[in-house]
């Protein structure tokens, strides 16, 4: 299983949050596995070790924990990151 403390870290940074109740907590490492599987499953190939590969999790986690309360659609900045690494992988290039 991936590592995805530093994940973890930059979604709580990004809903401005330092600590966490541990239910919260366990809610939040949840939606970073949840998004670094969705991530997976889209044909992306993630290395747990990567700042851009942790950002983009923790992006994608914080739209899946904020749209538990509405049917947002994917931001245009997240939706185009996925896209153009989907395109490097399928062309050979770098994401």
């Amino acid at each position: 299983m991936p590592d995805l403390t530093p994940a973890y870290t930059l979604l709580k940074m990004s809903l401005g949050r330092t600590t966490v109740p541990p239910e919260l907590e366990t809610l939040l490492r949840a939606k970073c596995d949840q998004a670094a599987g969705e991530l997976r499953r889209a044909g992306l190939s993630l290395d747990d070790g990567s700042p851009a590969d942790n950002a983009l999790i923790a992006a994608y986690a914080e739209w899946i924990y904020r749209r538990r309360n509405a049917e947002d659609p994917k931001p245009r900045a997240l939706r185009d990151e996925i896209h153009s690494r989907q395109i490097a992988r399928t062309t050979g290039g770098t994401p």
